[in-house]
């Protein structure tokens, strides 16, 4: 799998990559595509390093879920708790930055031998998968049932965008169907 660059100036697009324009257009709401068991279980971090991956996550892409309904602007905190499991934290803003919703939940890691494979729940919901597919520890692409490109950063440069969306499919998802958070992003893959 390839590395997205974690220079922040670099916004060059790669020879043959699919250019990310900063044009507005309307997207529709894709359907999930969830890859097959084998997909999802054999491409997570086997070996995340929960400690580093604490913190906040800006939401930079995702496949159209019912939880993010009219969010603009999506937060995941995640803090490692005493006996090993993360406390979640999801925050939708609106376009104007007020809160509008707040998830709050429990990440468990089921194998030790896999901490990239975690199960989450929240009050409202049943439990789900969140796999860590990949992360350099500044962009990480998570999912399950569905799927998201999250980023330490609230924006993100094209070239990181389109080198993210690579790996997206070498993990057997579909970026096509990914959604931007950000209304100036493009995502499109060829």
């Amino acid at each position: 799998m390839s590395t997205p660059p974690t220079s922040e100036a670099d916004t060059s697009t790669m020879s043959g990559r699919p250019d990310m324009s900063t044009q507005s257009t309307s997207s529709t709401s894709p359907t999930p595509s969830t890859p097959p068991p084998s997909v999802r279980s054999n491409n997570t971090v086997k070996d995340l390093d929960l400690e580093r991956y604490m913190g906040r996550w800006y939401e930079i892409a995702k496949y159209d879920n019912p939880w993010e309904k009219d969010c603009n602007h999506v937060t995941a905190d995640y803090t490692l708790l005493s006996d090993g499991t993360v406390r979640v934290i999801n925050s939708c803003y609106d376009i104007a930055g007020d809160l509008l919703s707040r998830g709050r939940g429990i990440a468990t890691v089921p194998d030790p031998d896999n901490t990239g494979a975690l199960i989450v729940k929240f009050s409202d919901s049943p439990p789900g998968e969140y796999n860590v597919y990949w992360t350099d520890y500044n962009y990480a692409i998570v999912g399950g049932q569905y799927l998201w490109i999250l980023s330490r950063y609230p924006d993100i440069v094209d070239r990181h965008l389109v080198e993210l969306l690579e790996i997206v499919a070498d993990i057997g998802y579909d970026p096509d169907k990914l959604i931007a958070i950000h209304d100036d992003v493009v995502i499109h893959s060829g």
